[in-house]
């Protein structure tokens, strides 16, 4: 039997529209199962810092990153963000300020 703890400790999520609504609440859920988080925004600055906030309050690291999907240069930007994290620990992730 496996221990209980959080299912996704170790992962790292990347949730586009992350900052309100439904993209906060997949954030939230997914920092109380352990997952760290890139928190995706296009013009919703302080509300993605917030979501990470409250998301690093579950133990995790997370971080707001600003890219519009529509644009490729940026999407490809953004996705190597959480893939940084990789390179070691989600623990070594940036922290939000």
């Amino acid at each position: 039997m496996k221990p209980a703890g959080p299912k996704l400790s170790g992962k790292v999520v990347l949730v586009t529209g992350g900052a309100t609504g439904i993209g906060r609440a997949t954030v939230l859920a997914l920092a109380r199962e352990g997952a760290a988080v890139a928190v995706n925004y296009v013009r919703s600055k302080a509300a993605a810092h917030e979501t990470a906030k409250l998301a690093e309050q579950a133990g995790v690291r997370a971080l707001p990153v600003r890219a519009d999907v529509t644009r490729d240069a940026e999407v490809r930007a953004m996705v190597a963000t959480p893939r940084s994290w990789t390179a070691g620990s989600p623990r070594s992730a940036p922290r939000v300020r």
